[in-house]
C-alpha cells in the first residue's frame, strides 16, 4: 500500500510482515534510506525477543522481549521518523524464540 503526501514529495508505504527468524521486512533500494514512521506487531510465542536492524549487522534499537499476544505499536507524524537505515541497506527484523506478525509504515528517502 502506498500514498503520496500532497505537502511533500514523499510516497508513504506500508508493508505487512510475518517473520519466524531473522528476515528482511523492507528490501534495500539503491541510493535510498528507509525511514520508518510507524510499526506494530504481535508475538505468537512466549519468551521471544526481537530487534530492528539496518541491513545485516547494525542494530537500530535494543532487543525487546515479549510473550504470546504481547507486542508493540509506535508512530510519529512524518516527516519525523522513528529510525532509519543507512543508504542502500534493507530493514531487517531479528526474531528469536517464535514468530512475529505486524506492519511497518515507511518511505524511501535520499541519503540525508
Amino acid at each position: 500500500m502506498a500514498f503520496s503526501d500532497i505537502s511533500s514529495p514523499k510516497t508513504f508505504k506500508s508493508a505487512p510482515f510475518s517473520i519466524a527468524t531473522t528476515g528482511t521486512v523492507v528490501s534495500a533500494v539503491s541510493g535510498k534510506r528507509i525511514k520508518v514512521y510507524a510499526y506494530k506487531y504481535v508475538a505468537d510465542s512466549n519468551n521471544m525477543t526481537l530487534n530492528w536492524r539496518d541491513g545485516t549487522n547494525i542494530a537500530l534499537e535494543g532487543s525487546q522481549s515479549h510473550d504470546k499476544g504481547g507486542g508493540a505499536q509506535e508512530s510519529v507524524e512524518p516527516p519525523n521518523f522513528l529510525f532509519a537505515t543507512t543508504e542502500g541497506n534493507s530493514l531487517d527484523l531479528v526474531v528469536a524464540g517464535g514468530s512475529i506478525n505486524g506492519r511497518v509504515s515507511y518511505w524511501n528517502d535520499d541519503s540525508t
